[in-house]
Protein backbone atom coordinates (compact mmCIF):
# COMPACT_ATOMS: atom_id res chain seq x y z
CA UNK A 1 0.00 0.00 0.00
CA UNK A 2 0.90 3.55 -0.32
CA UNK A 3 1.19 6.18 2.31
CA UNK A 4 -1.90 8.29 0.53
CA UNK A 5 -5.07 7.04 -1.04
CA UNK A 6 -5.43 3.44 -0.91
CA UNK A 7 -3.85 2.98 1.98
CA UNK A 8 -5.39 5.16 4.11
CA UNK A 9 -8.63 4.43 3.13
CA UNK A 10 -7.71 0.31 3.40
CA UNK A 11 -6.21 1.05 6.82
CA UNK A 12 -9.06 3.27 8.29
CA UNK A 13 -6.42 5.09 9.89
CA UNK A 14 -4.43 8.26 9.07
CA UNK A 15 -0.97 6.77 9.98
CA UNK A 16 0.79 4.70 6.78
CA UNK A 17 1.44 1.34 7.73
CA UNK A 18 2.56 -1.77 5.22
CA UNK A 19 0.05 -4.30 7.01
CA UNK A 20 -4.07 -3.96 7.03
CA UNK A 21 -5.46 -1.99 10.19
CA UNK A 22 -9.47 -1.78 10.57
CA UNK A 23 -9.56 -2.47 6.81
CA UNK A 24 -13.09 -3.26 5.17
CA UNK A 25 -12.67 -6.96 5.58
CA UNK A 26 -13.53 -6.23 9.70
CA UNK A 27 -17.22 -6.00 10.56
CA UNK A 28 -18.08 -2.72 11.27
CA UNK A 29 -19.58 -3.40 14.19
CA UNK A 30 -15.78 -4.18 15.25
CA UNK A 31 -13.94 -1.76 12.98
CA UNK A 32 -14.47 1.16 15.60
CA UNK A 33 -12.93 -1.25 18.66
CA UNK A 34 -9.82 -2.08 16.15
CA UNK A 35 -9.45 1.46 15.14
CA UNK A 36 -9.28 2.68 19.40
CA UNK A 37 -6.67 -0.46 19.84
CA UNK A 38 -4.63 1.14 16.52
CA UNK A 39 -4.72 4.75 18.01
CA UNK A 40 -3.62 3.45 21.29
CA UNK A 41 -0.75 1.20 20.24
CA UNK A 42 0.27 3.94 17.88
CA UNK A 43 0.47 6.77 20.23
CA UNK A 44 1.92 4.85 22.84
CA UNK A 45 4.68 3.68 20.04
CA UNK A 46 5.14 7.13 18.62
CA UNK A 47 5.32 8.72 22.19
CA UNK A 48 8.40 6.47 23.42
CA UNK A 49 10.16 6.94 20.05
CA UNK A 50 9.41 10.00 18.36
CA UNK A 51 10.65 13.38 18.67
CA UNK A 52 13.48 14.96 21.30
CA UNK A 53 11.28 14.31 24.03
CA UNK A 54 13.25 13.55 27.48
CA UNK A 55 12.85 10.41 29.07
CA UNK A 56 11.11 11.37 31.85
CA UNK A 57 8.40 13.22 29.78
CA UNK A 58 8.06 10.26 27.76
CA UNK A 59 7.39 7.90 30.71
CA UNK A 60 4.71 10.86 31.74
CA UNK A 61 3.01 10.01 28.87
CA UNK A 62 2.87 6.57 28.72
CA UNK A 63 1.82 7.08 32.53
CA UNK A 64 -0.94 8.84 31.31
CA UNK A 65 -2.11 6.22 29.01
CA UNK A 66 -1.88 3.79 31.72
CA UNK A 67 -3.97 5.80 34.36
CA UNK A 68 -7.02 5.65 31.60
CA UNK A 69 -6.23 2.22 30.54
CA UNK A 70 -7.22 1.37 34.41
CA UNK A 71 -9.73 4.12 35.04
CA UNK A 72 -7.23 5.61 37.65
CA UNK A 73 -6.39 9.11 38.84
CA UNK A 74 -3.59 10.54 36.79
CA UNK A 75 -0.42 11.40 38.59
CA UNK A 76 -0.22 14.36 37.11
CA UNK A 77 -3.87 15.93 36.28
CA UNK A 78 -2.14 19.41 34.83
CA UNK A 79 -0.21 19.99 31.77
CA UNK A 80 3.33 18.26 31.73
CA UNK A 81 5.36 21.24 30.86
CA UNK A 82 7.97 19.45 27.90
CA UNK A 83 4.99 17.54 26.66
CA UNK A 84 2.70 21.37 26.60
CA UNK A 85 5.45 22.71 24.13
CA UNK A 86 5.46 19.39 22.46
CA UNK A 87 2.13 19.99 22.03
CA UNK A 88 0.87 16.86 23.29
CA UNK A 89 -1.73 16.87 26.04
CA UNK A 90 -2.12 14.72 29.57
CA UNK A 91 -5.56 15.13 29.69
CA UNK A 92 -6.02 13.81 25.80
CA UNK A 93 -3.55 10.56 26.70
CA UNK A 94 -5.59 10.15 29.50
CA UNK A 95 -8.72 9.74 27.50
CA UNK A 96 -7.43 8.01 24.68
CA UNK A 97 -6.24 5.43 27.60
CA UNK A 98 -9.52 5.06 28.81
CA UNK A 99 -11.70 4.71 25.77
CA UNK A 100 -9.38 1.93 25.15
CA UNK A 101 -9.95 0.49 28.60
CA UNK A 102 -13.75 0.00 28.17
CA UNK A 103 -13.50 -1.13 24.52
CA UNK A 104 -11.29 -4.15 26.27
CA UNK A 105 -13.08 -4.32 29.82
CA UNK A 106 -15.73 -6.77 29.16
CA UNK A 107 -12.98 -9.37 29.60
CA UNK A 108 -10.76 -9.32 32.25
CA UNK A 109 -7.69 -10.25 30.17
CA UNK A 110 -8.21 -7.69 28.07
CA UNK A 111 -6.42 -4.44 30.36
CA UNK A 112 -3.60 -6.67 31.10
CA UNK A 113 -2.97 -7.50 27.74
CA UNK A 114 -2.74 -3.86 26.43
CA UNK A 115 -0.52 -2.88 29.43
CA UNK A 116 1.91 -4.94 27.95
CA UNK A 117 1.71 -2.82 25.32
CA UNK A 118 2.76 0.28 27.73
CA UNK A 119 5.42 -2.24 29.44
CA UNK A 120 7.19 -2.46 26.22
CA UNK A 121 6.93 0.96 25.07
CA UNK A 122 8.22 1.98 28.63
CA UNK A 123 11.68 0.02 27.56
CA UNK A 124 11.88 2.02 23.84
CA UNK A 125 11.89 5.21 26.40
CA UNK A 126 14.86 4.39 27.83
CA UNK A 127 16.55 2.54 25.50
CA UNK A 128 19.42 0.17 25.81
CA UNK A 129 20.61 -2.14 23.12
CA UNK A 130 19.38 -5.74 23.24
CA UNK A 131 22.02 -8.38 24.50
CA UNK A 132 21.26 -11.25 22.37
CA UNK A 133 18.08 -13.25 20.23
CA UNK A 134 16.44 -14.34 23.69
CA UNK A 135 16.15 -10.39 24.73
CA UNK A 136 14.91 -9.62 21.46
CA UNK A 137 12.13 -12.27 22.07
CA UNK A 138 11.05 -11.12 25.05
CA UNK A 139 10.79 -7.97 24.03
CA UNK A 140 8.51 -8.71 20.70
CA UNK A 141 6.37 -10.69 23.30
CA UNK A 142 5.19 -7.50 25.02
CA UNK A 143 5.13 -5.48 21.92
CA UNK A 144 3.94 -7.44 19.41
CA UNK A 145 2.19 -10.57 20.63
CA UNK A 146 -0.64 -8.67 22.80
CA UNK A 147 -1.71 -6.83 19.58
CA UNK A 148 -2.77 -10.19 18.08
CA UNK A 149 -4.36 -11.42 21.38
CA UNK A 150 -6.60 -8.26 21.92
CA UNK A 151 -7.64 -8.70 17.92
CA UNK A 152 -8.58 -11.87 18.44
CA UNK A 153 -10.13 -10.98 21.48
CA UNK A 154 -12.56 -8.28 20.08
CA UNK A 155 -14.15 -11.33 17.72
CA UNK A 156 -14.65 -13.06 21.04
CA UNK A 157 -11.33 -15.62 21.51
CA UNK A 158 -9.81 -14.15 24.16
CA UNK A 159 -7.22 -15.34 26.12
CA UNK A 160 -6.57 -15.90 30.03
CA UNK A 161 -4.78 -12.35 31.27
CA UNK A 162 -2.54 -14.75 33.71
CA UNK A 163 -1.63 -17.37 31.23
CA UNK A 164 1.36 -17.62 29.94
CA UNK A 165 1.83 -16.88 27.01
CA UNK A 166 2.98 -18.94 24.41
CA UNK A 167 5.06 -17.04 22.62
CA UNK A 168 7.38 -17.60 26.42
CA UNK A 169 8.81 -20.41 24.63
CA UNK A 170 10.47 -18.25 21.91
CA UNK A 171 12.69 -17.41 24.21
CA UNK A 172 13.98 -20.03 26.28
CA UNK A 173 14.07 -22.88 23.78
CA UNK A 174 16.07 -24.07 20.94
CA UNK A 175 14.27 -23.77 17.63
CA UNK A 176 15.28 -27.54 16.76
CA UNK A 177 12.64 -28.15 20.13
CA UNK A 178 9.87 -25.37 18.82
CA UNK A 179 9.34 -27.15 15.61
CA UNK A 180 8.73 -30.23 17.29
CA UNK A 181 6.14 -28.72 19.79
CA UNK A 182 2.80 -29.60 19.20
CA UNK A 183 -0.45 -27.16 20.39
CA UNK A 184 -4.17 -27.53 19.60
CA UNK A 185 -7.01 -26.16 20.09
CA UNK A 186 -7.39 -22.60 21.25
CA UNK A 187 -4.05 -22.79 22.70
CA UNK A 188 -2.84 -23.27 19.03
CA UNK A 189 -4.89 -20.46 17.85
CA UNK A 190 -3.27 -18.04 20.62
CA UNK A 191 0.46 -19.63 19.62
CA UNK A 192 0.18 -19.27 16.24
CA UNK A 193 -1.07 -15.41 16.71
CA UNK A 194 1.77 -14.81 18.91
CA UNK A 195 4.29 -15.83 16.20
CA UNK A 196 2.70 -13.90 13.43
CA UNK A 197 2.76 -11.06 15.48
CA UNK A 198 6.23 -11.63 16.61
CA UNK A 199 6.92 -12.07 12.60
CA UNK A 200 5.48 -9.03 11.54
CA UNK A 201 7.45 -7.10 14.35
CA UNK A 202 11.13 -8.51 13.22
CA UNK A 203 10.57 -7.75 9.65
CA UNK A 204 9.36 -4.18 10.58
CA UNK A 205 12.93 -4.01 12.36
CA UNK A 206 14.18 -6.15 9.31
CA UNK A 207 12.80 -3.10 7.15
CA UNK A 208 13.28 0.06 9.13
CA UNK A 209 17.11 -0.60 10.06
CA UNK A 210 17.59 2.72 8.02
CA UNK A 211 15.48 4.54 10.87
CA UNK A 212 16.56 2.73 13.99
CA UNK A 213 20.01 3.09 13.73
CA UNK A 214 19.52 7.14 12.70
CA UNK A 215 18.28 7.43 16.03
CA UNK A 216 20.99 5.09 17.84
CA UNK A 217 18.46 2.39 18.54
CA UNK A 218 19.65 -0.82 17.09
CA UNK A 219 17.48 -3.64 17.01
CA UNK A 220 20.34 -6.33 16.33
CA UNK A 221 21.21 -7.55 19.72
CA UNK A 222 25.10 -7.10 20.52
CA UNK A 223 25.65 -10.76 20.00
CA UNK A 224 25.28 -10.37 15.98
CA UNK A 225 27.15 -6.95 15.87
CA UNK A 226 29.84 -6.14 13.48
CA UNK A 227 33.35 -5.78 14.79
CA UNK A 228 33.17 -1.82 14.18
CA UNK A 229 30.27 -1.03 16.07
CA UNK A 230 30.61 0.35 19.62
CA UNK A 231 27.35 1.65 22.45
CA UNK A 232 28.65 4.81 23.95
CA UNK A 233 26.66 5.25 27.08
CA UNK A 234 25.48 8.93 27.79
CA UNK A 235 25.78 9.29 32.02
CA UNK A 236 25.42 6.89 34.63
CA UNK A 237 23.10 4.03 33.81
CA UNK A 238 20.66 3.29 36.31
CA UNK A 239 22.24 -0.15 37.53
CA UNK A 240 26.01 -0.56 36.53
CA UNK A 241 27.90 1.00 33.62
CA UNK A 242 27.26 -2.56 31.36
CA UNK A 243 23.84 -2.80 29.34
CA UNK A 244 21.14 -3.98 31.19
CA UNK A 245 19.41 -7.00 29.10
CA UNK A 246 16.19 -6.29 27.60
CA UNK A 247 14.68 -9.23 29.57
CA UNK A 248 15.89 -7.73 32.91
CA UNK A 249 14.03 -4.24 32.03
CA UNK A 250 10.73 -6.35 30.42
CA UNK A 251 10.37 -8.51 33.55
CA UNK A 252 11.29 -5.81 36.19
CA UNK A 253 8.75 -2.82 36.23
CA UNK A 254 10.84 -0.86 38.57
CA UNK A 255 13.35 -1.30 36.52
CA UNK A 256 11.76 0.79 34.01
CA UNK A 257 10.89 3.59 36.60
CA UNK A 258 14.60 4.44 37.28
CA UNK A 259 14.78 8.56 37.56
CA UNK A 260 16.97 9.28 34.18
CA UNK A 261 18.69 12.09 32.49
CA UNK A 262 16.56 15.13 32.04
CA UNK A 263 18.64 15.85 28.94
CA UNK A 264 18.90 12.59 27.12
CA UNK A 265 16.81 11.22 24.73
CA UNK A 266 18.90 7.52 24.77
CA UNK A 267 21.09 6.25 27.23
CA UNK A 268 23.82 5.70 24.32
CA UNK A 269 25.08 6.65 21.08
CA UNK A 270 26.22 3.37 18.68
CA UNK A 271 29.10 4.34 16.52
CA UNK A 272 30.92 2.30 13.62
CA UNK A 273 30.85 2.18 10.39
CA UNK A 274 28.91 -0.65 8.19
CA UNK A 275 30.08 -2.10 5.60
CA UNK A 276 28.16 -3.72 2.70
CA UNK A 277 28.97 -7.45 3.17
CA UNK A 278 27.38 -6.33 6.55
CA UNK A 279 24.43 -4.45 6.16
CA UNK A 280 23.33 -7.50 4.21
CA UNK A 281 24.31 -9.79 6.93
CA UNK A 282 22.00 -7.79 9.42
CA UNK A 283 18.98 -7.55 7.39
CA UNK A 284 19.23 -11.18 6.76
CA UNK A 285 19.62 -12.18 10.02
CA UNK A 286 16.64 -10.53 11.53
CA UNK A 287 14.41 -11.28 8.00
CA UNK A 288 15.04 -14.71 8.04
CA UNK A 289 13.77 -14.67 11.92
CA UNK A 290 10.75 -13.49 11.24
CA UNK A 291 10.11 -15.17 8.00
CA UNK A 292 10.24 -18.40 10.27
CA UNK A 293 8.29 -17.05 12.88
CA UNK A 294 5.39 -15.75 10.07
CA UNK A 295 5.87 -19.75 8.63
CA UNK A 296 5.08 -21.06 11.92
CA UNK A 297 1.72 -18.97 12.28
CA UNK A 298 0.53 -20.26 8.59
CA UNK A 299 -2.09 -22.25 9.85
CA UNK A 300 -4.07 -19.64 11.71
CA UNK A 301 -6.30 -18.75 9.26
CA UNK A 302 -7.78 -22.21 9.05
CA UNK A 303 -8.16 -22.55 12.74
CA UNK A 304 -9.88 -18.87 12.90
CA UNK A 305 -12.45 -20.34 9.94
CA UNK A 306 -13.14 -23.72 12.31
CA UNK A 307 -14.30 -21.93 15.29
CA UNK A 308 -17.31 -20.62 14.00
CA UNK A 309 -17.38 -17.27 16.08
CA UNK A 310 -18.84 -14.49 14.28
CA UNK A 311 -17.53 -13.29 11.28
CA UNK A 312 -14.69 -15.70 11.49
CA UNK A 313 -14.07 -16.07 7.95
CA UNK A 314 -13.77 -12.55 7.22
CA UNK A 315 -10.85 -12.25 10.53
CA UNK A 316 -9.30 -15.49 8.73
CA UNK A 317 -9.23 -13.51 5.21
CA UNK A 318 -7.69 -10.65 7.26
CA UNK A 319 -5.05 -12.74 8.69
CA UNK A 320 -4.54 -14.76 5.31
CA UNK A 321 -3.86 -10.89 3.97
CA UNK A 322 -1.49 -9.64 7.02
CA UNK A 323 0.60 -12.96 6.56
CA UNK A 324 0.64 -12.40 2.82
CA UNK A 325 1.81 -9.03 3.17
CA UNK A 326 4.51 -9.91 5.69
CA UNK A 327 5.96 -12.65 3.96
CA UNK A 328 6.21 -10.42 0.64
CA UNK A 329 7.97 -7.84 2.48
CA UNK A 330 10.38 -10.31 4.32
CA UNK A 331 11.46 -12.02 1.03
CA UNK A 332 11.94 -9.23 -0.52
CA UNK A 333 14.22 -8.21 2.03
CA UNK A 334 16.13 -11.42 1.54
CA UNK A 335 16.49 -11.01 -1.87
CA UNK A 336 17.20 -6.75 -1.82
CA UNK A 337 19.04 -6.91 1.85
CA UNK A 338 20.36 -3.19 1.33
CA UNK A 339 16.79 -1.85 0.53
CA UNK A 340 16.18 -1.88 4.79
CA UNK A 341 19.26 0.26 5.09
CA UNK A 342 17.58 2.69 2.41
CA UNK A 343 13.81 3.54 2.99
CA UNK A 344 10.81 1.08 4.38
CA UNK A 345 9.43 -1.15 1.65
CA UNK A 346 5.88 -0.37 1.11
CA UNK A 347 3.74 -2.72 -0.94
CA UNK A 348 2.25 -1.57 -4.07
CA UNK A 349 -1.54 -1.16 -5.72
CA UNK A 350 -0.56 -4.06 -8.03
CA UNK A 351 0.64 -6.47 -5.01
CA UNK A 352 -2.78 -5.64 -3.38
CA UNK A 353 -5.03 -6.54 -6.30
CA UNK A 354 -2.73 -9.59 -7.03
CA UNK A 355 -3.28 -10.98 -3.36
CA UNK A 356 -6.71 -10.44 -3.99
CA UNK A 357 -7.66 -11.43 -6.79
CA UNK A 358 -5.51 -15.17 -5.58
CA UNK A 359 -7.52 -14.94 -2.20
CA UNK A 360 -10.99 -13.40 -2.41
CA UNK A 361 -12.55 -16.83 -4.22
CA UNK A 362 -11.47 -18.19 -1.36
CA UNK A 363 -13.97 -16.29 0.56
CA UNK A 364 -16.91 -16.15 -1.52
CA UNK A 365 -16.81 -19.60 -2.39
CA UNK A 366 -15.73 -20.93 0.79
CA UNK A 367 -12.71 -23.08 0.14
CA UNK A 368 -10.48 -23.60 2.54
CA UNK A 369 -7.55 -20.83 3.40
Amino acid sequence: MTSRGLGQAFHGAHHYENFPVASWLIPGAIRPSVVQLYRFARTGDDLADEGSLSISARKAGLAALRAGLWDQPIAEPGQHEELGRAGISLPALYLLGKKTGQVVSHHPSGRPWADQLLQAFEYDAAFLPFADWQSVLQYCRKSAAPVGRLMLGLFGLWSEANEASPADSLSAAPEAVLEEARVFGKEAIFAESDAICIGLQLVNFAQDLHQDLARHRPTLPQTDWPQAWSWQPIGPAPQSPQTIQATQSLETPQALQTPQIESQLRRGLLRGDTPAEEKIRITRAIAVRGLHQLARGRDLPKRIEATRIPHARRLAFEVALTLDGGTAIGERLMQKPLLGWKASTRLSRLWLATVLINRLPRMFFKTPF
